[in-house]
């Protein structure tokens, strides 16, 4: 699967982008910056990183979901970190599993 550069919720453009430092904070794989409209994710490989792509792709989602409830405006369902995780998971598993004619 491949990750966006940018997608647009609500007419927001939203930019995503590596940061190798995530590392630096807590081992971060992801965060969402809403101030500046952005995703910022870890990056696959690395110095000192060397994740599988899935898990890069997985916690796209993850952060893509926060963002869902964020322009919803459901901020208690945003803070949930079990929820997001979980239906970030089932959103992935589903969309990377899909079957066409």
């Amino acid at each position: 699967m491949k990750i966006p550069k940018r997608f647009k919720l609500f007419g927001r453009t939203i930019t995503v982008e590596d940061d190798p430092r995530l590392i630096d904070k807590e081992d971060w794989q992801g965060m969402t910056n809403y101030r500046q409209s952005k995703i910022v994710l870890q990056p696959s490989k690395g110095e000192n990183i060397n994740r599988a792509p899935q898990d890069k792709e997985m916690t796209f989602f993850h952060e893509l979901v926060h963002w869902i409830y964020y322009v919803m405006e459901e901020h208690e369902l945003g803070k949930n970190e079990k929820h997001v995780e979980i239906f970030s998971q089932l959103l992935y598993q589903a969309l990377i599993t899909m079957e066409y004619k």
